[in-house]
């Protein structure tokens, strides 16, 4: 009887779960924010807009509402009686939303059954059912524990401004703060990685002359730490005999092969070795300048 008990959970869970790639879901994100949503955003969602309601121009409303203007939830349509109630909750949701204190806070509904507040927490339940939540999930799909967005991966000081415009995904969406659970499964998983840093653009001045007036020492300075951190912290991700891709669309040395020499000098790049390296200028090849290396983990 387990056994069978066992299978149909089983068979149950890969009935309401699907599972995505990395690049399906950013694809996603494009078109529908609720992919990356709060869960009060999403009850916000399933609620819905309100109805105005002028109870002054029904005589039985306006004896009970005192002429008010009071709004009507679709998804609250069959509660009567209970619109002060309502609107309480969706403030809250609101106000959650927004990332003000009651996002810290518990909604606590509690009554007999039948009653207004039990069924009020009912409704609650099923609306919160009514999107669905994406996860993070290892190669063996199982589900992070915590339940956590996989825009957690992305560190904002690094990601944040390529995620809002090539995805539409605002910067307080993404923590970079993942949980434990997923930095240990992606900890040697990768068989191939491509670490195509942010840079100074120098390589593309051809086509974007302005690059240059928009740079200064600072910037150039502020993007090489960047680079550094990034070597420091994703080349764990690769297994044994795995193979790195450094690249940029700069043609300074500090940027490319100083980086690569301060990385296998360090702690983290001690397993790694330089297999080769490439640097294209755009006065000798025509096209935009560029560098770009591989190295193999040992």
């Amino acid at each position: 009887m387990t056994h069978i008990f066992d299978r149909f959970k089983g068979e149950q869970a890969a009935r309401s779960a699907e599972f995505m790639g990395f690049d399906e879901y950013l694809n996603l994100c494009k078109s529908n924010k609720l992919a990356y949503a709060t869960a009060a955003e999403r009850m916000l969602s399933a609620i819905g807009e309100p109805q105005l309601v002028d109870t002054s121009k029904e005589p039985r409303l306006s004896r009970i509402f005192l002429n008010r203007t009071v709004r009507k939830y679709p998804a609250f349509n069959d509660f009567f009686g209970m619109e002060e109630a309502i609107e309480r909750i969706v403030g809250y949701f609101k106000h959650s939303a927004q990332g003000l204190e009651e996002r810290k806070q518990i909604l606590y509904l509690l009554g007999p059954v039948g009653g207004g507040k039990s069924s009020l927490a009912e409704r609650l339940k099923e609306l919160m059912q009514k999107f669905p939540i994406y996860v993070l999930a290892d190669k063996d799909n199982n589900l992070s524990p915590v339940f956590e967005t996989p825009l957690n991966l992305f560190d904002p000081s690094i990601y944040a401004s390529d995620l809002e415009k090539e995805y539409g995904i605002e910067k307080r969406y993404i923590s970079g703060i993942a949980s434990p659970w997923a930095i240990k499964r992606l900890k040697e998983s990768a068989d191939r990685l491509l670490l195509d840093v942010p840079c100074s653009g120098l390589g593309v001045l051809r086509r974007n002359p302005d690059t240059k007036w928009k740079l200064s020492p600072e910037s150039i300075q502020k993007v090489q730490e960047t680079q550094q951190e990034i070597l420091q912290s994703y080349p764990s991700m690769l297994k044994k005999g795995g193979q790195l891709v450094y690249a940029t669309c700069s043609v300074l040395p500090s940027e490319n092969e100083e980086q690569i020499k301060k990385f296998l000098a360090s702690e983290a790049g001690k397993d790694f070795e330089l297999l080769e390296d490439r640097k294209v200028l755009a006065q000798e090849s025509g096209f935009d300048g560029f560098y770009i290396a591989r190295l193999l983990k040992k």
